[in-house]
């Protein structure tokens, strides 16, 4: 890793071979160019606004701190409608928006205006959107949250080019209104962050996406949309129905004094227990009525595995299949944690 070396030149024709620093010539075959935006206020220096950052503040009603004069565009900080605080927020389509924004203000029709902020971006065989404050925006901003990673089908598992989400929720605790999400996906993660941004807008709760009918077919989504399998899967946690840890929680200690059990279909925790199909049929030696956390990813393999494993459940149990899912009677008999999705129910 080289900090503080201006890069100067990219060797090769056709093909990347290697960079050009200042701290001599470095071989590679990829090069990723961050090299961020910044607004362009320089002529505004000496003119009495007051910036932040090279940014112009303004209030709700895009107003500047002098007299008459009001900033719109991308230039311009925007009113946070979580936060109540100014943000930095460059996005064309806010530009646009902020300039009808701004004609209605000026004619008396409207009052002010409220952004969540968001952000979308293509990458080679993945997609990423955000929306709304991530874990640590919230916490900064005073919030006690709860947050779930869960991962989803994007459409029904069967069709063609069927994928993933991985969708992380941001609540307060103690409301458990939405501040925030997070998705990651080959697919239309576009439309999972637009749902949020309507929530965001309508201060909505989790409990606002209980049942909610968005479309489905099996080319465009699952039987139940994966936004709201996330909501499902947050509300089992903040009411006590599941007990789970985000893999930051798990990264950063969480599960100390647990035993962990790695339930996916292969091998992914260097170190842990490893107990999932064919396995499954049988608990796992030694696990029984310990405190364990179970790693599992989407699909009944794992989570029955996870179950059966730590003796959650009864292996005589009747089980059944329809299509994906598994419908079964247990019998809780331990304290058992989930996480990497919170798909493992206790």
């Amino acid at each position: 890793m080289h900090t503080a070396t201006k890069a100067e030149g990219i060797l090769g024709e056709g093909e990347v071979r290697g960079v050009v620093t200042s701290a001599g010539k470095l071989r590679c075959e990829l090069v990723v160019l961050c090299v961020g935006i910044r607004p362009n206020t320089e002529f505004l220096q000496d003119s009495g606004i007051e910036m932040e950052r090279g940014c112009i503040k303004v209030d709700e009603r895009l107003r500047t701190n002098l007299p008459d004069v009001y900033a719109a565009g991308d230039c311009a900080m925007v009113f946070n409608r979580i936060t109540k605080r100014a943000q930095w927020s460059p996005m064309g389509s806010s530009a646009n928006m902020e300039g009808r924004t701004l004609a209605q203000i000026l004619a008396g029709r409207r009052s002010g205006t409220r952004r969540a902020g968001h952000g979308v971006v293509k990458l080679p065989n993945l997609n990423c959107a955000r929306t709304g404050l991530t874990e640590q925006q919230a916490k900064d901003a005073g919030y006690d949250v709860e947050t779930v990673v869960a991962a989803t089908d994007d459409k029904a598992h069967y069709y063609p080019d069927a994928a993933f989400f991985f969708t992380k929720l941001i609540a307060e605790k103690s409301t458990h209104k939405l501040l925030g999400a997070q998705i990651l996906g080959p697919g239309a993660v576009d439309k999972m962050a637009d749902i949020a941004v309507m929530a965001l807008n309508m201060g909505a709760k989790l409990e606002d996406f209980e049942n909610a009918d968005f479309a489905y077919a099996p080319p465009f989504s699952t039987a139940i949309h994966p936004m709201v399998q996330a909501a499902y899967i947050l509300l089992n946690k903040l009411n006590g129905q599941m007990a789970s840890m985000t893999p930051a929680e798990y990264a950063a200690g969480a599960a100390e004094g647990y035993r962990i059990i790695d339930a996916g279909a292969a091998e992914g925790i260097p170190g842990r227990r490893w107990w999932t199909s064919p396995r499954w049929t049988a608990k796992s030696p030694g696990l029984e009525k310990r405190r364990s956390c179970c790693s599992c990813v989407a699909g009944p393999n794992e989570r029955i595995s996870c179950r059966i494993g730590c003796g959650i459940m009864d292996i005589r149990t009747r089980w059944y299949w329809r299509g994906r899912r598994v419908f079964r009677r247990c019998a809780c008999r331990s304290g058992t944690q989930a996480f990497s999705g919170g798909h493992c129910k206790s």
